[in-house]
């Protein structure tokens, strides 16, 4: 490990000995965003030829070409590409310093950023924050909730500190270090006035309704297509897919559809905690189960202590530590 980061400090010592300055990581970022010199420089404030001049110096800095260009713009090479996405990562890090920096100035703590699948985000991350936020007024929070591809990504981005879901399949695990929490049950729901509303019913009386669920290729409708397809029976009719809870709830409340959503969720709806929104359950002898999602951070990446806080007391919440 020490030799790894021996080699990356003397690479950007190099890079920095040879004139590396913020200006070029600015402008290797807006052009990557830009595809355009002129647009990348109005980003920046400059002119279009002092940001040519830039990008110049930046290619003298580098030793080889960082993009070609063409009638539409510019394109970059393998080496800008890899360049600009490095630029880009340590701009957001200097800015998210820069922002704690000013809340502790200020005499605040600090600021949080959680991702969660949603039946975590309602369970296990909302409750923690109330009480953290309660507790130590300076914290400051925010809830990113979404699809385990979306978080996932996020975290990689540095746009959340971590994130309660799974490690997508396309993602290598190496670059996270993940502590298993547990399996999400799965349920069906419907308006009150549905026929089937809290009844419990084998899985073939729901072969005709209209369904809303999650997107192909998500862990809960992978779950629910193998529960229904294990006994027999053809997947469920999805007419509405969607990652959005307020459109589960919204399909379920104006129409005579049904959704499956993680237990959690429906605990919530059936409630009523949000308002009288006259949701009932299906109920199923056996509930369909999501494999498990993880408490994941960035491996080998240091949260600030506020972060590190919210982190452990959401594990603890989650495993009833």
């Amino acid at each position: 490990m020490s030799g790894g980061m021996d080699m990356a400090t003397g690479l950007a010592s190099a890079l920095i000995g040879q004139g590396l300055q913020m200006r070029h990581l600015r402008l290797a970022a807006a052009l990557q965003e830009s595809g355009q010199v002129s647009l990348a420089a109005e980003q920046i404030g400059l002119t279009q030829p002092a940001a040519s001049r830039m990008l110049g110096e930046l290619e003298t800095i580098l030793g080889v070409p960082f993009c070609t260009r063409g009638p539409r713009g510019v394109l970059l090479t393998p080496v800008g590409e890899v360049f600009a996405e490095r630029a880009r990562r340590i701009l957001i890090e200097l800015d998210t310093a820069n922002e704690e920096l000013a809340l502790v100035a200020r005499g605040e703590q600090g600021r949080v950023r959680v991702g969660a699948v949603t039946a975590a985000s309602i369970s296990i991350v909302a409750p923690v924050l109330e009480e953290l936020t309660a507790s130590h007024p300076g914290i400051r929070t925010e809830i990113s909730v979404g699809t385990s591809e979306a978080l996932a990504q996020q975290l990689l981005e540095g746009a959340i500190d971590f994130a309660l879901c799974r490690i997508p399949d396309r993602m290598e695990a190496r670059l996270f270090e993940a502590r298993q929490l547990k399996h999400e049950r799965i349920s069906i729901i419907a308006h009150s006035d549905h026929p089937l509303a809290d009844r419990v019913v084998p899985e073939r009386d729901l072969a005709g309704e209209r369904w809303v669920m999650q997107p192909q290729g998500t862990p809960l409708r992978r779950a629910v297509d193998r529960h229904f397809m294990g006994q027999g029976l053809e997947p469920p009719n999805v007419v509405t897919a969607t990652t959005s809870l307020l459109i589960h709830v919204a399909m379920v409340t104006r129409s005579r559809a049904i959704a499956a959503v993680a237990s959690d969720v429906k605990d919530l709806l059936v409630a009523d905690r949000l308002g009288p929104l006259g949701i009932r359950e299906i109920r199923l002898a056996v509930h369909p189960l999501v494999p498990p999602f993880s408490l994941l951070r960035l491996r080998g990446h240091q949260l600030l202590p506020v972060a590190e806080l919210a982190y452990e007391r959401i594990y603890a919440q989650a495993t009833g530590g």
